[in-house]
């Protein structure tokens, strides 16, 4: 304890003393504290500065044209790197603020890991939240752990991170469907943590199921309490006519008189979902499973529809359609999002194109962009209206 103490006060010291030449101009602001004897290992002014919490002197030194805010040093990565580490929030905004890559990767201590990868491991939501909301270059399947191909949401559902893998999924460029290099499916990586929260998330965010659904009805699966979750899916899936199961998957079925009696329950409720209509519409529950998200929020821009309406509400959808409910209220909800992204987009591709070209082409021109896009042509349209 003495010699940590000890140690402890040398590297105040150190950083004191290599704070104030910077501030007299005497060090460059990218300058390196000795505190190791290998140079490369040393940290960075700036990098000491948010191990002491120097929120003043950060400030100063951000404000400085000649500032390095990327620099990664081996045992510290970027400045971004570090504040996560360590949890300063505020930091970690202010760093953002100025300019800080979002995208950037650590090749020593964080093993190829971007600033939202290592939010997310470290359980540090707060901060994965402000990645994930800023209108930035933030790449929420960047692929990590050197060329493992590990996406953000394979690490969230590795560290049971439930928060983190809620706050992906509702990420508007998120692809659920990526695998590792070794093929592990986000949903593989569920099944080795057994988290059945995790597991109905993914299911309801719509896991592409042709691409991994046969393996999970093996005998040699049925030791994780999330496989008869998964079973089950699959037959609500192949009831409502969103997953086409091949006959090996029939034939056990059939044979199980458990399955056979869920899937008499699917097709009822496929039929009541066929059978409602939303607000007097031709437009049923089902066909928000068939259709995609864009279509859903186009007819959510046809019709007048407040945010606080029931058909977005989990509790009023669940008492309709208690197993396929989780489903609709996910891509009901995207869908929203999306459809408040596209009205002024609309009007403005209607009011430019409509004399040049057919309706059905001008209609469809949206699809094309992300919501991202969406986003963008959103400001620039309210600048142009100022």
């Amino acid at each position: 304890m003495g010699v940590c103490r000890h140690q402890r006060s040398v590297a105040d010291e150190k950083y004191r003393e290599t704070r104030d030449k910077v501030k007299l101009g005497i060090e460059d602001v990218n300058t390196r504290v000795p505190l190791q004897t290998d140079l490369s290992s040393r940290p960075t002014i700036l990098q000491c500065a948010i191990d002491n919490n120097d929120e003043e002197f950060i400030d100063f030194l951000l404000s400085k044209e000649g500032i390095q805010i990327n620099l990664s040093t081996r045992c510290y990565g970027t400045a971004l790197h570090h504040a996560i580490e360590k949890g300063k929030h505020n930091i970690v905004r202010k760093l953002v603020n100025a300019g800080a890559d979002v995208n950037a990767v650590c090749m020593s201590r964080y093993d190829f890991m971007n600033p939202l990868q290592l939010a997310i491991r470290k359980h540090q939501i707060k901060i994965s939240e402000f990645l994930y909301l800023l209108d930035s270059d933030v790449d929420p399947n960047f692929p990590s752990n050197g060329g493992c191909n590990v996406t953000p949401l394979h690490i969230a559902i590795d560290t049971n991170n439930v928060d983190a893998v809620k706050l992906l999924l509702n990420h508007d460029n998120i692809d659920i469907n990526r695998v590792t290099s070794n093929g592990n499916s986000v949903l593989d990586y569920a099944i080795f943590t057994d988290d059945i929260t995790i597991v109905k998330s993914l299911l309801h965010a719509g896991i592409d199921f042709n691409k991994v659904a046969a393996s999970y009805f093996d005998d040699s699966r049925s030791f994780c309490d999330v496989i008869p979750l998964i079973r089950r899916h699959t037959v609500k899936l192949s009831a409502a006519n969103l997953y086409v199961m091949n006959k090996m998957l029939n034939d056990i079925i059939d044979r199980n008189q458990y399955a056979k009696n869920y899937r008499q329950k699917c097709y009822a409720e496929v039929d009541s979902m066929r059978k409602t209509k939303i607000a007097n519409t031709n437009i049923s529950f089902y066909d928000v499973l068939q259709k995609s998200i864009h279509a859903i929020a186009h007819f959510l821009s046809c019709i007048n529809i407040k945010d606080d309406d029931p058909i977005y509400d989990e509790y009023e959808l669940k008492e309709k359609f208690p197993l396929y409910s989780g489903m609709i209220y996910f891509k009901l909800n995207k869908a929203k999002q999306r459809h408040h992204l596209l009205e002024n987009v609309d009007d403005l591709i209607f009011e430019t194109l409509s004399r040049d070209l057919p309706y059905t082409i001008v209609r469809n021109i949206s699809c094309f962009f992300s919501n991202r896009e969406l986003k963008q042509l959103n400001e620039k349209i309210a600048d142009l209206k100022k």
